[in-house]
């Protein structure tokens, strides 16, 4: 089986400057997997990528933000700042919204990895990889 393009700028996933992305970049459907250690990150796209059977949707609103999912299981605006993407919810009080923020880590065309800002949830969820699904 050949690999697909997105699998081989997953593993050549670098940091990039905050301009990289955009809402734009980051809305669609998504196959999502996680890992805890270094040497499962060249599988996790291949995990993600056999989920794109039941796609994890970010849809952009009308505000311009996201809508996803967040750690409680709810799904919530979020807004990109930066590689920053955090909660938009005015019903929160700061703290709890910060708690849920997560950082892109590395991004390529059709591929971008998270990491939570909380201790709590990065310990649970580990580094998120997203690959576009029907790529």
């Amino acid at each position: 089986m050949q690999r697909r393009p997105v699998f081989a700028a997953l593993l050549l996933l670098t940091p990039l400057p905050a301009f990289a992305q955009s809402v734009d970049d980051l809305a669609g459907r998504w196959g999502v997997a996680s890992y805890w250690k270094a040497d499962e990150k060249a599988k996790a796209p291949g995990w993600a990528k056999a989920a794109c059977g039941n796609p994890y949707v970010i849809e952009k609103n009308a505000a311009g933000n996201l809508m996803m999912f967040v750690a409680d299981g709810q799904r919530r605006e979020v807004a990109l700042k930066g590689k920053v993407l955090t909660p938009v919810d005015r019903t929160l009080p700061e703290g709890p919204a910060k708690r849920h923020a997560r950082t892109i880590t590395a991004f390529a065309p059709g591929a971008f990895e998270l990491t939570w800002k909380d201790a709590g949830f990065a310990g649970r969820y580990g580094t998120v990889v997203y690959v576009k699904c029907g790529t």
